[in-house]
């Protein structure tokens, strides 16, 4: 177990002083109980507004540059497919995030809920989660774990935006302990989930291009309902992924257009001919 760190209130930007009580529909219960990270659904008192209420006990917290950091990212980060950070509001004991409330549930459910999507579905959702990464990187931050399971969408219809998430694992990559003395990026953290880690971070030389391979392993489940990279060992998972092989001429790709399978074999494939996420969205498939 790491030891347990205090977050001192000027570490956090914007943070309130006054008692999130005030302002939100809040049941002592949830202050007092509850495991790390309870997430609550509230009300704003005057507004009338929904919203998400992350709530984190400050005695539990093991890693407070990491927390610190996810907040300062939420905070800085503003786009309709980006979950969205109202508000921050601290006392003694806990840290309130006021989030955006989604209802429709994560990616990851829909997929196992109906197997797969259409074609038409699948460019629908993939181009929201593409324009969210390209913020990202506009914005010098490499999301490093994108999955199903940190892609929420806002409301339960067929159609409703999506919302990434998951930011803690994110990292700003135009920092300077980040560069090699050519001016490159170069990432060594061994990080991420087994079925959408790119091959290069396994090798601990990357940059934000690793969220590219990512989506394009997200793609390629949207339109087949499963991995290109398997097995029945989080290893062979792992050696799948390195060998990098993917087939696009496969059963589940009957039906499934030249324009889009040519998008994600220059997805799935070496960093140095990997397309950027701009280069992604001025892809034929997408336009």
């Amino acid at each position: 177990m790491g030891n347990k760190q205090q977050i001192s209130k000027q570490e956090l930007p914007n943070s309130k002083k006054e008692k999130v009580q005030d302002f939100y529909e809040i049941n002592e219960k949830d202050l007092s109980s509850g495991y790390q990270g309870k997430v609550i659904i509230t009300k704003h008192k005057f507004l009338g507004s929904d919203r998400a209420l992350k709530i984190i006990h400050k005695n539990e917290v093991l890693d407070q540059d990491c927390l610190r950091k996810t907040i300062k990212v939420l905070h800085n980060l503003d786009h309709p497919n980006i979950i969205k950070l109202f508000e921050i509001f601290e006392d003694d004991q806990n840290i309130f995030l006021i989030m955006e409330l989604c209802t429709g549930g994560e990616l990851f459910e829909r997929l196992r809920d109906q197997d797969k999507f259409t074609e038409n579905e699948s460019r629908g959702i993939f181009k929201q989660i593409m324009q969210a990464i390209h913020h990202c990187h506009t914005h010098g931050l490499c999301h490093r774990d994108l999955k199903p399971e940190y892609i929420l969408f806002l409301d339960k219809t067929l159609n409703s935006p999506i919302k990434l998430i998951g930011f803690d694992a994110s990292v700003f990559f135009n920092d300077e302990q980040y560069k090699t003395l050519s001016g490159k990026t170069q990432l060594t953290k061994k990080i991420g989930t087994a079925f959408y880690i790119a091959p290069e971070v396994l090798d601990q030389n990357y940059n934000e291009i690793c969220d590219i391979w990512s989506a394009g392993v997200i793609l390629y489940i949207l339109l087949t309902g499963c991995p290109p990279f398997n097995g029945t060992t989080e290893q062979e998972i792992l050696t799948a992924v390195k060998t990098g092989n993917i087939k696009l001429d496969t059963p589940e790709f009957n039906g499934i257009s030249n324009d889009c399978k040519d998008l994600i074999s220059k997805m799935l494939t070496k960093p140095n001919h990997r397309l950027n996420a701009e280069q992604v969205l001025k892809h034929p498939w997408l336009i």
